[in-house]
């Protein structure tokens, strides 16, 4: 089986795959570590040198390559489901959860402690407001691909025992 989790930066789709990843001894993938290693360098540093088609293109293929693998939890990357097909592919290929999170505790996980650099590039250089603005702007645009996941999760309902339950219910839907 694979399970795929897909939303907004900060969502805590690493923390809960690793965390579901752990429950049923699968792998835990992070498909931005993946191009991390691909690549050797940062994403910021992909973005800066070989823009962001590039990284786009690149986050696809090492996507596709997660569908020959077996017992997974991939945590994407908060923009991978909104180009090429990737969505339409996460659920061809597994189980895809949205991890729905609100804007404002988006905002606050993603903006940098004090005196921390930003990792995020996306945010780089931008106050709490701007960072909510940049986080509205991109639900916009991102809603229509993320809410193709099979399961929708609330805040409340992102614990690994949970999930798992919401899997194994979806599971049993389909095959009946």
């Amino acid at each position: 089986m694979r399970i795929y989790l897909v939303g907004m930066p900060g969502s805590g789709k690493t923390t809960l795959g690793k965390s579901l990843a752990s429950k049923r001894s699968y792998i835990f993938v992070d498909l931005d570590e993946r191009i991390v290693h691909a690549e050797g360098m940062p994403i910021s540093e992909i973005f800066n040198q070989k823009g962001e088609e590039y990284f786009r293109k690149l986050e696809s293929s090492l996507l596709q390559a997660t569908g020959a693998e077996d017992n997974i939890v991939v945590a994407t990357g908060g923009g991978a489901p909104c180009f090429y097909d990737n969505m339409k592919q996460i659920n061809h290929m597994g189980i895809s959860l949205l991890l729905q999170i609100p804007v404002e505790q988006l905002a606050s996980r993603v903006a940098p402690a004090k005196n921390q650099v930003q990792t995020r590039p996306l945010f780089a250089g931008k106050n709490q407001a701007e960072i909510i603005e940049t986080l509205q702007g991109m639900w916009q645009k991102r809603a229509p691909f993320y809410q193709q996941a099979h399961i929708l999760l609330s805040p409340k309902d992102i614990k690994a025992d949970k999930v798992w339950q919401l899997i194994e219910k979806f599971i049993q839907q389909k095959a009946s």
